[in-house]
């Protein structure tokens, strides 16, 4: 990945590539984003944290609730 924007509105966008690459919505309810390696994670507004691996078009897995911050690691040694 290359960039990160969450707007005011909870819009999540990343964008994979060089600068003049387009923005893709990941999400529309988000208070957190976080960008690491191929994963991207985020907070729901509902306290929900999701992470997906890989493409910008990889499924969401919750991985908990009542979340008020989220970390990521790359996953690499």
């Amino acid at each position: 990945m290359s960039g990160e924007v969450l707007t005011a509105d909870g819009r999540a966008r990343v964008k994979e590539g060089g600068l003049s690459t387009n923005w893709v919505l990941e999400h529309d309810s988000a208070m957190q984003l976080a960008l690491a390696g191929d994963r991207i994670g985020l907070v729901r507004a509902d306290g929900e944290a999701l992470v997906k691996e890989g493409g910008l078009s990889a499924t969401w897995v919750t991985e908990n609730t009542g979340v008020i911050d989220i970390a990521l690691s790359s996953g690499v040694d």
